[in-house]
């Protein structure tokens, strides 16, 4: 079995003005590169979660007087500035520090960052305004049962609906624009990317291209890290070493956000079990035999040491 990688991790933070919808970049399509496949599966799950917590804390408008509407001001949608700062942090992963400024160093993320939304919908080629009103928004004072089209040309603020669930309604149309009605998933090759350069990000600065080294280090010394399988990924070569890293091995990162419809508080990995799961994902794709790939998978289903809670994967 072998598998091509494409890892080119870009920021963009585009501008997101037209109420016109445009035809999503199909997943089926970017099928060989990784990195679009990783941050679309990020961004997939992370805004999921941000509507499902979200509550009240949209974007919203002013009333004039004395209070707060639950108004979401139409400028704010269409800028793709959907949710306030209120919506609070969560888990989006690692790999995301670079891509979106706001990542902190354990991997979590304002639901109200100001290029999240425009990042997202940027990579999926999609209109904001169109992907919020199939989320369960109307456009106020134009009646419960307007029309889609309505929904996107309309010039008044937005609402959401009643009786429906955003976070559902999001992911459900994500699911079907770019997934084609798929779940969404990564393969091996790509898993071990995602661990890789969100160890990079984080636990071992450099090893996205650097090969371990020949050194092992005692228990005594909480930065080294052994028996690390690396992968050249342009021959698919591995390279069995140890790196020095910059955080501790029992440091705790976060490498998803997890299923969109799981109980999550936040739970994280340490440095030394992302390594030991990226060094288990190298065996799906690196020239191994198929009876070793067998074997190894056996050996992951057992080793419940290692716990990832991003069962999607």
């Amino acid at each position: 079995m072998s598998a091509v990688i494409i890892l080119s991790v870009v920021t963009t933070i585009p501008l997101l003005g037209s109420t016109i919808a445009s035809a999503a970049t199909k997943a089926s399509d970017k099928a060989a590169d990784t990195d679009w496949q990783i941050k679309s599966l990020r961004y997939y799950q992370f805004i999921s979660n941000c509507f499902s917590g979200a509550g009240k804390n949209y974007n919203i408008s002013w009333n004039p007087g004395t209070w707060f509407s639950d108004h979401i001001a139409s400028s704010s949608v269409s800028s793709g500035q959907w949710f306030s700062n209120g919506a609070g942090n969560q888990p989006i992963g690692v790999y995301m520090k670079g891509v979106l400024n706001g990542v902190n160093d354990a991997g979590s993320l304002n639901c109200g960052d100001s290029s999240l939304v425009s990042s997202a919908l940027s990579l999926w080629g999609m209109d904001a305004v169109d992907v919020f009103c199939h989320s369960g928004f109307q456009r106020v004072d134009m009646g419960s049962d307007q029309s889609m089209d309505v929904c996107k040309n309309g010039k008044t603020d937005f609402e959401q609906k009643d009786n429906v669930n955003p976070d559902d309604l999001f992911s459900a149309y994500i699911k079907d624009q770019v997934y084609g009605g798929k779940d969404p998933s990564l393969t091996d090759a790509q898993l071990y990317v995602l661990f890789r350069h969100s160890l990079n990000q984080s636990c071992i600065p450099g090893i996205d291209g650097t090969a371990p080294g020949g050194d092992t280090y005692g228990n005594d010394n909480k930065y080294g890290y052994n028996d690390v399988k690396w992968v050249n990924v342009s021959d698919e070569s591995v390279t069995t070493g140890s790196y020095l890293g910059s955080m501790k091995t029992d440091a705790k990162i976060t490498i998803g956000p997890g299923e969109k419809d799981a109980s999550y508080t936040g739970e994280s990995m340490t440095c030394s079990a992302a390594v030991s799961r990226m060094s288990t994902e190298q065996f799906g794709y690196a020239g191994v035999s198929e009876d070793n790939y067998t074997s190894e998978l056996t050996f992951r289903l057992e080793k419940d040491k290692i716990k990832l809670y991003a069962t999607d994967f």
